[in-house]
């Protein structure tokens, strides 16, 4: 009778098993197919705003480093959407106008703005200087340090084509570590913000 029974818990167990799967995986996949297709279910929208990376990838952010040295651990990609911003040169106008657009966002997300995280990877360690100021005005960005090999690796990362190498892109992942969206450098905060409200909306999870 248990040999009988053996295929039954076999074909229970590999369900069971799909199940967990379908349990964490599939509300970012639902959302983002919603996203996708917005305008067939979202009355009066226009489209996303933002460049949808079709399909969404996982991503790594190799290399990176706290101020002091420390390996930045990679988990800071699970579990909240997060916005990344790569600054070769953080006094430029274009990477200071992206971390100043992107805290506005956040701020203007309210109550969900605990559901997204902003993360700033700089090309070499900041000045006394610098750090003091990004502590100062901008004290919940994360801040690391890409120092081993430049940003070349992870711009490549970002965007394989390397039609975003410039500072001021912002790159948005999905809180399974996903790379989701691409705006570009001088993106209106206004309709990024319309982009990333319909995402929290639909997204069961981060």
């Amino acid at each position: 009778m248990a040999r009988n029974d053996a295929p039954r818990r076999r074909v229970l167990s590999r369900w069971s098993l799909i199940g967990l799967v379908l349990l964490f995986v599939g509300p970012v996949l639902l959302s983002w197919v919603m996203f996708q297709t917005q305008d067939l279910w979202w009355s009066g929208t226009t489209g996303n705003y933002g460049e949808l990376i079709t399909p969404a990838r996982p991503v790594q952010l190799p290399g990176l480093q706290t101020y002091d040295g420390e390996v930045f651990d990679g988990t800071y990609l699970r579990g909240r959407w997060t916005m990344v911003i790569l600054a070769e040169k953080p006094q430029d106008a274009g990477s200071r106008e992206s971390l100043y657009t992107t805290r506005q966002v956040r701020t203007a997300l309210e109550k969900d703005q605990e559901r997204v995280q902003r993360l700033l990877v700089l090309e070499k360690p900041p000045s006394p200087e610098l750090r003091d100021e990004l502590g100062r005005i901008d004290p919940e960005l994360i801040v690391t340090v890409a120092p081993e090999k430049g940003l070349a690796p992870i711009r490549k990362e970002l965007s394989p084509s390397g039609s975003s190498a410039n500072d001021g892109v912002v790159y948005l992942i999905d809180p399974l570590g996903n790379l989701m969206m691409r705006y570009p450098a001088g993106f209106e905060g206004k309709r990024m913000l319309k982009d990333l409200r319909r995402l929290l909306k639909v997204s069961q999870i981060g």
